[in-house]
């Protein structure tokens, strides 16, 4: 006999589109704070940045060594100046261009423009901030 938390024969799955879409209506509701309970963390991750990029909004993520962050920028977002760009431990990505980097090695938009990440091979990968010139 299953218990209250095991799937049972007559549950359906849901394909990727469809949780997706389900996924996209919430967040379109102005449910202001959605909490999953997962295994597979990256996949559910990917999902909600998914979702946010096709509605056009931000993903906030917490975590008890960072905090409250923005979720990565990603290639080709629009910066204001002051923006974090790529919080991280170490210095997996550098400052290029228009690009701070603060004590924590955290890099932040010095100028408003467009995020470039930039990979040179054995120096390194670089993010760069390109201006409206």
């Amino acid at each position: 006999m299953a218990g209250p938390n095991v799937a049972g024969p007559n549950i359906t799955r849901l394909t990727t589109a469809d949780a997706l879409q389900r996924l996209k209506i919430l967040i379109d509701s102005s449910t202001p704070i959605i909490a999953m309970e997962t295994v597979e963390e990256v996949r559910a991750v990917r999902m909600v940045r998914a979702a946010c990029a096709s509605l056009n909004l931000a993903v906030f993520e917490w975590s008890i060594a960072s905090g409250l962050m923005r979720s990565g920028s990603s290639v080709g977002e629009v910066v204001t100046g002051g923006s974090i760009i790529v919080r991280q431990r170490g210095t997996r990505y550098k400052a290029g261009n228009n690009v701070g980097r603060g004590k924590d090695d955290t890099l932040f938009a010095e100028v408003p423009g467009t995020v470039e990440f930039r990979d040179r091979g054995r120096l390194g990968k670089y993010v760069n901030i390109l201006t409206q010139n």
